[in-house]
């Protein structure tokens, strides 16, 4: 009973006392059926079922981005093993990126594919440099190595960051950092110790792409994420313009490196020239399985990198680098499972210590991205770049 004398003071009636006569329902609920949410009793439900839904996609929007990750990867290595063009693959994801960013504006109409400008251009063709060369030195590794060695090499991230930043900036981050950078830097090298001498060519070209992705996340932030670029400049880059147009510039640049080391063999002499592939119809079914292989990987690389942008649009930044740490973690497991790679308890542990290494980065984080801040929002450039030149007025 006093629960509908509450009601009753605030001229509303209760759960038991409401008789909604016909064409009075507006009386009681002004918005119509959708007022029936404002109603007490109700509110608070659509409040919790709105959070609900709201943790439900993000979660399955993260599990979607994992799984995507590990499946490009896995996918790119499994291409490896049949066909040897590490320059080629990457050559073909920027194509397949770039054509299915176009389809993707067209048929969704969520964006409109912005013209190239000198200003866009003087933004993005830095950034491409350097994710044609990630990527590229990224092929060759996984050639080389598992793809669990690989993105453990890749964990060292943190290490090679906090470096460039001590070094360039004269960043003084807390003890907290550099003591999680032990645990980090002792898993990697326990992990990648077995069978070193002959995969030491692909640790190698996986530890010279850490280090480009590293210069490129330290640039993006300092030069084309900058309050100095003009806002109608970054409106325009939406995630679809900017893969779209990161991608088909990555697809032109690269022609000249991918017909000198491998395009002129690949059109003169053909794709397969082992011995086992001696009959057509031999031939024809491992065509099949690389080009069918391809084009999973490109859809799964576009999957990638759209839901990258998504989960980091959903949420903070701090809590993306949890979400990035888990997603690492997620690859290295589903590599190790994929390929069946036998694991021994020297490179478990390695493996273990990286993760507890990047997760006491991940804890520090908050002190690393207050140092990172006060130098990216510096006011003039260490390096002269013609981004720096368009200025917000």
């Amino acid at each position: 009973m006093a629960y509908s004398n509450l009601y009753k003071r605030s001229n509303q009636p209760s759960l038991l006392e409401l008789r909604i006569e016909p064409g009075r329902w507006s009386e009681y609920f002004p918005a119509g059926h959708n007022g029936l949410w404002s109603w007490g009793p109700l509110q608070g439900l659509r409040t919790v079922t709105n959070e609900l839904w709201t943790n439900l996609v993000f979660v399955a929007t993260c599990l979607a981005w994992y799984m995507s990750s590990s499946l490009t990867n896995n996918l790119g290595k499994q291409i490896m093993l049949d066909f040897r063009y590490p320059v080629t693959l990457t050559y073909v994801q920027f194509g397949f990126v770039s054509v299915f960013c176009y389809a993707y504006a067209v048929l969704t109409k969520r964006t409109r594919i912005q013209p190239l400008t000198r200003s866009i251009g003087s933004l993005i063709l830095p950034v491409c440099v350097f994710t044609i060369f990630a990527h590229l030195l990224s092929s060759v590794a996984i050639s080389h190595v598992p793809v669990s060695v690989v993105h453990t090499v890749k964990a060292l991230s943190p290490l090679f960051t906090v470096g460039v930043y001590r070094m360039l900036f004269q960043v003084v981050y807390s003890t907290r950092v550099y003591l999680a950078l032990v645990p980090l830097t002792l898993g990697v090298m326990l992990a990648c110790s077995f069978g070193l001498s002959a995969n030491l060519l692909g640790l190698l070209y996986a530890l010279l792409s850490t280090l480009v992705c590293v210069a490129q996340n330290i640039f993006s932030k300092k030069y084309v994420f900058n309050d100095s670029v003009a806002q109608s400049v970054k409106m325009s880059l939406d995630k679809t313009n900017y893969l779209f147009h990161c991608s088909w510039m990555a697809f032109v640049l690269l022609f000249p490196m991918w017909f000198y080391s491998e395009g002129y063999g690949i059109l003169t002499q053909g794709l397969f020239h082992s011995s086992d592939l001696s009959t057509p119809s031999s031939h024809s079914a491992h065509l099949l399985r690389v080009l069918s292989f391809t084009l999973m990987n490109g859809l799964s690389h576009f999957a990638q990198c759209l839901l990258s942008v998504s989960v980091l649009s959903m949420t903070s930044a701090v809590s993306f680098s949890i979400c990035s740490l888990l997603k690492r973690v997620f690859v290295i497991v589903a590599a190790i499972v994929w390929f069946r790679q036998p694991v021994g308890i020297v490179q478990c542990l390695g493996i273990l210590l990286t993760f507890v290494g990047l997760y006491l980065y991940d804890r520090a984080k908050m002190d690393v991205n207050k140092k990172e801040y006060k130098v990216n929002r510096a006011d003039e450039p260490i390096l002269p770049t013609m981004a720096y030149k368009i200025k917000s007025r």
